[in-house]
């Protein structure tokens, strides 16, 4: 999200459309801008340096004691809890020299999960956990539990109409997505929502859905105009894909966190590109681009 004001959408596949073409954000002249530009900030203390290793629990520990000013997550009380919940506002995407300044985000992009269950080959009874998947999703209670844990802490429904919303009985002391994983497994959830189970969400006793929405609206400007929707492909092209994205994102992860720790110049930029080059990002980009026309051509 950080690379935005630079105009660059980088996030695990790395790639951005432009004019139809997809390019690969790391390899743009305006991510060697932003590591220098963060590289500056974190050797003036200006960035927690920590956020390259730290787990989600330490994130969520530091806001609750308060000693970060600005921080990346979908509401402020997430991390910092109910109670300092006010005490941060929303900002847009800054702006650099670079480029417009980009958000990484898709407005009404899909309806239902399109992350799903997958039974690997070394499983020696198939068919029990076919049958498990599909008694997490017998009624929309039970996923819900799989979901957002127990009925009446995070979610609440009327059960003649169907309608559901969200809820916030969780307990003082703890942010609301830290509980949530206390009591279920979130979005990682073995179920399926379907269209018809979102249709039926309604903003009810929720004092955050305006901030919400608040959000969104000020953001959403900023969002990329064109990207490649999630669809089902032919498993070797999925394989190949996907063991090219592991190697990529592994390095660029790397990569990426030695710059801004480190520093980097115009030598180091150059080994860089070079070693995308050998980590054949041309077939990875090859093959996102036939993805990407398939799917406009549908």
């Amino acid at each position: 999200m950080m690379m935005g004001a630079f105009g660059i959408k980088d996030d695990t596949d790395h790639i951005m459309i432009e004019d139809g073409k997809v390019e690969l954000s790391a390899a743009k002249p305006q991510y060697y801008d932003a590591l220098k530009y963060y590289h500056k900030l974190a050797s003036e203390g200006l960035l927690d340096v920590e956020g390259f290793s730290q787990t989600q629990q330490q994130y969520y520990s530091k806001g609750q004691q308060m000693v970060v000013g600005s921080f990346l997550e979908y509401l402020p009380y997430y991390v910092v809890g109910q109670e300092n919940d006010s005490q941060y506002i929303p900002l847009a995407p800054l702006k650099s020299d670079s480029g417009e300044p980009l958000w990484d985000g898709i407005k009404d992009k899909f309806a239902g999960w399109h992350n799903g269950f997958v039974i690997t080959k070394a499983c020696k009874n198939p068919e029990a956990l076919v049958r498990w998947f599909d008694y997490c999703n017998t009624s929309f209670t039970t996923k819900m539990q799989w979901f957002n844990g127990d009925r009446g802490v995070l979610w609440e429904m009327d059960d003649e109409t169907g309608e559901w919303w969200n809820v916030n009985n969780y307990p003082e002391g703890q942010t609301k997505g830290e509980y949530r994983y206390t009591m279920s497994t979130g979005p990682h959830a073995p179920i399926f929502l379907t269209k018809d189970d979102w249709d039926k969400f309604v903003q009810k006793d929720d004092p955050q859905a305006e901030e919400r929405k608040d959000c969104i609206n000020l953001l959403e400007p900023y969002f990329p105009k064109d990207y490649i929707l999630p669809v089902f492909e032919k498993t070797a092209v999925v394989e190949e894909k996907e063991n090219l994205r592991v190697d990529i994102d592994n390095y660029i992860k790397n990569f990426t966190a030695q710059a801004v720790l480190s520093g980097i110049d115009d030598a180091g930029w150059k080994e860089h590109l070079a070693k995308l080059e050998k980590l054949n990002t041309a077939r990875y980009l090859e093959l996102q681009q036939q993805t990407y026309d398939n799917t406009n051509a549908n």
